[in-house]
C-alpha cells in the first residue's frame, strides 16, 4: 500500500513539473536553440512575433537574441540587464526612436559584438548617438544603423555619427545611410580600426568634389555604395581617389544607374589591382551592350585583371536575357565603325572643337582682367555722366583687404597707428565704400585709387568670396604693391592656391606677420613703416615672428 502511494506521488510531481515547463514556453515567445555559432549559450530567436517590447525572462545565458521584424517601439534600461554573456543582437526593422532609448540601455552589454538597429527610425547626427548610450559596448565590431528610407533633403539636419561612434575603439564594421549633398567629415579618423563602410540607399548621385576626402590615407578595406543612383563615376568629380585609399580591396557600386565605367576609374582599379587582390561589384546596374560609347568598357570588362563579382552573370540593360559577357565585341566593333562620321566631318568638327577650346581656354586665363576692364569701364562711365565724383589716381596710400570678422584688428590697430600715427590715409571698405554701389565696383575703386593693397591674412579671409575677389583683381597691379599682413596662422589646405601663391617670399610682393608679443609687434609696425614709406627699392624679406602652430602655410623655398 506505501509502495503505490509513492508511485502516486511521484507521478504527481512529474506531472506537475511537466505542467509547469509546458506552461512556461507556452507564455515565453520566443524559440530557444543551442547557439551553434558561438558553441555555447543559448539562440532566443523572437523574430516576427508582433513584439511591443523586449520579452521578460530571456535567458541570462544567451549569446545570440533575434528581435529583428517586431513592433518595438523603446528599449528600457533594464530590458537586457541579466544578458552579460550576449554576443549578438539584432534590433533590425522595428519602430525604434532614438529618444525612446533610454540611456543606460545597453550598459550590461560589455561583451557584445555585433549590434543591428536598421530600418527603425532612428535620426542621423552624432546626438541621436550619444557617447554614454554606447561607451558600454567596448568589444562591438559590427554595427549597423542603416535607415529604412533615403534622405531626399537633408537641409543641414543630419550629420554622420562617426565622433559619437569614437568611442567603439574596436569597432571594425560600420553600416548607415549616406547622406546626399554632405562630405564625410574627418570625424572617421577617430575610427581608427574600421576596415568597412556602408553607406547604402544613401542617394548619392550628386557627389561634390569633398565627398570621400577623409577617406583617404584611411584602413578602409571594404567601401559600399550600393542602391545610391549613382549614374557616373567620373575620377573628378566622384572625387574617389582610389591611390589613396591604399588598404581598399572590395568596392561595390552595386544597384545604381551606370552604363559604363569611366575611363579613368578603368585605369584607376587596374593600378591598383596590381597591388592588391581587388574585388569590384557592379551587378544591379544598367549596363549598355549595344552603345559604341560603351564599347572601350565592354572591352576592359573582359581584359581587366579586376576580380568582377558575379561577371557571368551581368546583364545588358537593352536586353535583361543577355549576358554582357555573350556580347561579340568584333561585331560592336565594325558596327560602330561603318556608323563613324567621313573624315572630311571629322575634319570640321576637330577644327571647330579646337577654335572652341581655344576661345574658352582665352576667355578663362583672362577672366579676372576681363572683369578687372569691366567694372573699371563701369565706373568712369558713371564718372563721366557726373554720377560718381572724379578722383585723383591714388588718393589712397593704401586699401584694406580684410574680413568681416577681422573689423576690430584693423579699426583699432591698423587705422589707430597708421592713419593717426603715421598720417596716412587708408581705403577701408566699411567706412570709405560708396553706398549704393555694386560691392564689385567699390574693391575696383579701392585698388585703382591706392598706392599699396594690404591684404589681413586671417582663417576668416580664406573663407571670404569678397576678399578672394580682390586678391584676384590686385593681381593684376605690380606685385611690389601688395603687402600680405599675416595676422593669424592659416591651414594649408584652406587657402586657394592664387593666397598661397602669394604667400611664398619668393614672389616680389612684401609679407608681414603679426606676432604676440611687444617686440614681435613692434617689428610688425616698423617693417609696414617701411613697406608704406620706403628708404630704398630694395626687396623686402619675411621676418618669422612667432612659430606657427598649425602646418605653414609659405611654401618652402
Amino acid at each position: 500500500m506505501k509502495k503505490n502511494v509513492d508511485i502516486v506521488s511521484r507521478g504527481v510531481g512529474v506531472y506537475l513539473t511537466l505542467s509547469g515547463c509546458i506552461a512556461a514556453s507556452l507564455t515565453f515567445p520566443c524559440h530557444i536553440t543551442k547557439d551553434t555559432f558561438w558553441d555555447e549559450g543559448d539562440t532566443v530567436n523572437c523574430s516576427y512575433r508582433h513584439l511591443t517590447q523586449v520579452p521578460r525572462d530571456i535567458p541570462a545565458g544567451t549569446t545570440t537574441l533575434l528581435l529583428n521584424n517586431n513592433d518595438i517601439s523603446q528599449l528600457g534600461p533594464t530590458d537586457f540587464n541579466n544578458l552579460t554573456e550576449l554576443r549578438h543582437l539584432d534590433l533590425s526593422t522595428n519602430v525604434l526612436q532614438s529618444n525612446q532609448i533610454a540611456p543606460d540601455a545597453f550598459v550590461a552589454l560589455g561583451s557584445l559584438l555585433y549590434l543591428d538597429l536598421s530600418y527603425n527610425s532612428l535620426c542621423m547626427s552624432n546626438e541621436c548617438f550619444p557617447k554614454s548610450l554606447y561607451g558600454p559596448l567596448r568589444l562591438l565590431k559590427v554595427f549597423k544603423a542603416t535607415r529604412k528610407y533615403a534622405i531626399a533633403d537633408p537641409r543641414g539636419i543630419v550629420e554622420y555619427p562617426f565622433r559619437s561612434l569614437s568611442v567603439l575603439e574596436v569597432l571594425r564594421e560600420l553600416h548607415v545611410s549616406g547622406i546626399p549633398n554632405v562630405a564625410i567629415p574627418s570625424d572617421i579618423a577617430l575610427l581608427k580600426k574600421l576596415q568597412v563602410l556602408d553607406l547604402y540607399l544613401g542617394r548619392l548621385s550628386n557627389i561634390s568634389a569633398a565627398t570621400f576626402r577623409a577617406l583617404h590615407g584611411s584602413n578602409i578595406m571594404t567601401l559600399s555604395l550600393r542602391d545610391n543612383g549613382i549614374s557616373q563615376v567620373e575620377l573628378g568629380q566622384f572625387s574617389l581617389n582610389l591611390s589613396r585609399l591604399r588598404s581598399l580591396q572590395w568596392l561595390n557600386l552595386s544597384g545604381n544607374e551606370m552604363s559604363a565605367l569611366s575611363e579613368d576609374l578603368r585605369h584607376s582599379l587596374d593600378e591598383l589591382s596590381e597591388r592588391v587582390n581587388f574585388s569590384l561589384d557592379i551587378s544591379g546596374n544598367p549596363l549598355s551592350c549595344t552603345s559604341c560609347a560603351s564599347l572601350p568598357f565592354l572591352c576592359w570588362l573582359r581584359a581587366t585583371r579586376v576580380r568582377i563579382v558575379a561577371k557571368d552573370m551581368l546583364t545588358c540593360a537593352e536586353n535583361h536575357n543577355l549576358r554582357v559577357v555573350s556580347i561579340s565585341l568584333e561585331d560592336l566593333e565594325a558596327s560602330c565603325a561603318s556608323a563613324a562620321p567621313g573624315p572630311s566631318l571629322l575634319s570640321v568638327a576637330g577644327s571647330v572643337g579646337f577654335c572652341t577650346l581655344s576661345m574658352v581656354f582665352f576667355l578663362y586665363v583672362n577672366r579676372w582682367r576681363m572683369r578687372w576692364y569691366y567694372y573699371s569701364i563701369k565706373r568712369h562711365l558713371r564718372q563721366k555722366d557726373g554720377s560718381t565724383q572724379d578722383t585723383n589716381h591714388y588718393r589712397y596710400d593704401a586699401c584694406v583687404v580684410y574680413a568681416d570678422a577681422d573689423l576690430n584688428w584693423v579699426a583699432h590697430e591698423l587705422i589707430e597707428q597708421v592713419e593717426t600715427d603715421w598720417a596716412l590715409s587708408l581705403f577701408v571698405y566699411d567706412r570709405d565704400s560708396q553706398a549704393g554701389f555694386p560691392i564689385a565696383e567699390n574693391i575696383v575703386q579701392s585698388l585703382e585709387t591706392s598706392r599699396y593693397v594690404l591684404f589681413v591674412v586671417t582663417p576668416d579671409f580664406c573663407d571670404d568670396k569678397w576678399c578672394d575677389f580682390a586678391l584676384n583683381m590686385a593681381l593684376l597691379r605690380d606685385h611690389k604693391s601688395l603687402v600680405m599682413l599675416y595676422i593669424k596662422p592659416i591651414v594649408h589646405d584652406c587657402a586657394s592656391r592664387t593666397l598661397r601663391a602669394l604667400m611664398n617670399p619668393r614672389t616680389r610682393c612684401t609679407l608681414v606677420e603679426w606676432g604676440d608679443g611687444e617686440y614681435a609687434q613692434s617689428l610688425f609696425w616698423q617693417r609696414l613703416h617701411d613697406t608704406l614709406l620706403p628708404t630704398s627699392d630694395s626687396d623686402m624679406l619675411l621676418y618669422r615672428l612667432a612659430p606657427c602652430t598649425h602646418r605653414p602655410l609659405l611654401l618652402s623655398e
